[in-house]
């Protein structure tokens, strides 16, 4: 007997902190003739965000995980041996782009990343290969603003191949033909640094072949790579060079960088220097 008023105790202060919560947090009140329960306050907000006292509020087009999501449905609670509830809300399929619902906690928690169509398009002999993987990492650097590296390519204007954004089999058939695919001290990369992920515009190569690319730096103040700019000279200021196995292979000095660039690309075209892209010639 006394452990019955003993959860009736707890019970009751349960509702009081619920109540408590739903006044500082903004939780909207019952309905006029509706009974203040604990069912009320939990259809509204989920026992952990009870306890935290705060309710994270998602906007449409917000990104979970890579999911779009569109709205709140509601909740519903269910039953695993004890009393559950879970956010239900509308997404939008990164694959499909069809609309689809599910828990808020699926998305966050148990990586679902689609409407279920994924598990079509996985149906294949490269799921989770190299290539599948490379395949995925352009895609969330190119579309996804909360991945670490979308400032340096999607924030940059650079896009994937909009074919090949949804449908991986597609991108990996191509990659199969490039020369280099199969070998694991090679990656991919894009002749033009500025270009898109896309035919024509990919190839695999090693680092320092990319290195040899690299867009220039937010300290190059000349707009080309390898032309930099020598300050304390009144002229002959633009100096052009290559850099080969890390190490500085000096071309000359000039008066402007169109100049030093053009002798930039004239000293790769004449020395058959592989890796280097030509930038005016």
């Amino acid at each position: 007997m006394n452990y019955r008023y003993k959860q009736s105790g707890v019970l009751i202060i349960i509702i009081i902190f619920c109540i408590f919560i739903g006044e500082i947090g903004g939780i909207d009140p019952p309905l006029n003739g509706s009974t203040l329960c604990p069912s009320h306050l939990l259809s509204n907000v989920s026992l952990n965000n009870v306890i935290m006292g705060k309710r994270i509020e998602y906007e449409h087009g917000d990104l979970i995980r890579g999911v779009k999501f569109i709205k709140d449905i509601g909740g519903k609670n269910k039953y695993s041996g004890k009393k559950q509830y879970y956010r239900r809300a509308l997404f939008e399929c990164p694959y499909c782009e069809n609309n689809f619902e599910a828990d808020i906690s699926a998305i966050k928690n148990t990586g679902q990343k689609s409407c279920g169509c994924l598990r079509c398009i996985v149906r294949n002999p490269y799921y989770r290969t190299r290539l599948y993987g490379i395949w995925d990492h352009i895609k969330q650097r190119c579309s996804n603003p909360n991945s670490n590296n979308y400032h340096n390519y999607g924030g940059r204007g650079i896009a994937m191949y909009t074919p090949w954004i949804n449908n991986p089999v597609a991108f990996i058939e191509y990659c199969m033909t490039l020369p280099g695919h199969d070998n694991k001290k090679l990656s991919i990369d894009r002749v033009k640094t500025d270009g898109n992920y896309q035919p024509g515009n990919l190839r695999f190569t090693t680092k320092d072949i990319q290195n040899r690319n690299r867009r220039s730096g937010t300290t190059n103040e000349s707009g080309y790579v390898g032309v930099i700019i020598d300050k304390r000279r009144p002229r002959l200021r633009y100096i052009s060079q290559l850099s080969i196995n890390n190490k500085k292979k000096y071309i000359g000095t000039y008066n402007d960088a169109i100049t030093a660039i053009k002798a930039r690309d004239q000293y790769i075209i004449d020395n058959n220097s592989e890796g280097f892209n030509l930038q005016v010639l």
